[in-house]
């Protein structure tokens, strides 16, 4: 199967538009914020609808007026719950113009995992709070830290899978 999505802005009748490039996380963790960005082409100035639902219940609908060309839109993704979700997004042009309404929807998957994990492999607990620090106060990861505890640290494969990231700091 082949899919082109473009409109002719050089013919004369009719509103054509047609949803453009969609721009997002494929995956993500909880709570900080995701974005989805995406573009509407126009053939003209219009107004449409845009609508963003995700299993049957409405997330984002706005009523807008697009110029002729490409228009930009970016709206925040919900991510308070590990879950894979798929969302649609759609165009609605009211107008009896737009001749090709298989381009005025799209849809996308994002999986939300469970909180990022770091592992933090250190000397002090200045180092740890120093690093701890550097984190935006709305998304704080889980951090299991091991301070002079080589004994400790985990080293099979499985034990280190269950982390996204790992911070040496001064660690010999």
């Amino acid at each position: 199967n082949l899919a082109i999505d473009s409109i002719s802005v050089d013919a004369i009748e009719g509103d054509e538009v047609a949803l453009g490039a969609l721009s997002y996380n494929e995956k993500a963790f909880l709570n900080p914020e995701e974005e989805l960005s995406f573009t509407v082409l126009s053939k003209g100035t219009c107004e449409a609808t845009i609508k963003v639902t995700s299993e049957g219940s409405s997330l984002y609908e706005n009523h807008v007026s697009l110029i002729r060309g490409v228009n930009a839109f970016s709206l925040a993704l919900p991510t308070e719950n590990a879950k894979t979700t798929t969302y649609e997004v759609s165009i609605e042009n009211p107008s009896t113009g737009d001749s090709f309404s298989e381009n005025n929807r799209r849809s996308f998957t994002q999986e939300v995992s469970s909180e990022f994990k770091v592992l933090f492999l250190g000397n002090s607990r200045n180092e740890l709070t120093n690093f701890k620090n550097l984190y935006d106060p709305t998304f704080t990861p889980e951090i299991k830290s091991y301070l002079n505890d080589t004994a400790n640290i985990p080293t099979s494969l499985e034990e280190l899978l269950s982390y996204d990231e790992f911070v040496f700091s001064d660690f010999n």
